[in-house]
């Protein structure tokens, strides 16, 4: 009945469209900041509904995404980049030639994501206007709460970002 109401777009998806973010330690007895990842933990039939349009969009993603794209792909694996920048560097070093190598880290990549230029992206992709409706319900107009000590803040609307832990966010960067 849900899924049916999100199809037609009777659905108020902005009533499950909350999460709350928190920091979850990647070692024991963290201290630093750097020694926690963030994650926003959503409501169940919010990710449900997010899961169903990764499915049904994840046979496509190999024709939206760039052949060099190899995250987050089915069929293709992260560890190819590395292999390639490997063989690159063999190859430079056996021809005695010089280069240069920039490495970038796109740090909080998942928060700087700005909603305008990705739905422009998703309208060259020729994405229809239903799934381009759905897919702004579940990226759009959140609300957000942080917990920090036990202590959970008060709700907070985001005007920019995908949310980890949304198992679209992936196929937006």
């Amino acid at each position: 009945m849900m899924f049916q109401q999100f199809y037609v777009g009777q659905l108020d998806v902005s009533r499950l469209n909350y999460g709350i973010f928190t920091l979850l330690p990647k070692v024991v007895e963290a201290t630093r900041i750097q020694q926690f990842r963030p994650i926003c933990l959503l409501i169940c039939i919010y990710k449900w509904i997010t899961k169903v349009l990764t499915i049904r969009i994840e046979p496509y993603m190999k024709k939206l995404t760039n052949k060099c794209q190899n995250a987050f792909i089915k069929g293709r694996n992260i560890m190819d980049g590395v292999l390639s920048l490997h063989e690159i560097l063999h190859d430079t070093k056996q021809r005695k030639q010089t280069g240069i190598i920039l490495k970038l880290d796109f740090e909080k990549v998942y928060d700087k994501v700005n909603w305008d230029f990705l739905f422009q992206c998703i309208d060259l992709r020729g994405f229809s206007p239903l799934w381009k409706q759905w897919l702004r319900q579940v990226v759009c107009n959140g609300t957000l709460s942080v917990k920090l000590n036990d202590q959970t803040s008060s709700y907070f609307t985001s005007h920019k970002g995908v949310r980890q832990g949304n198992p679209l966010s992936p196929f937006f960067l």
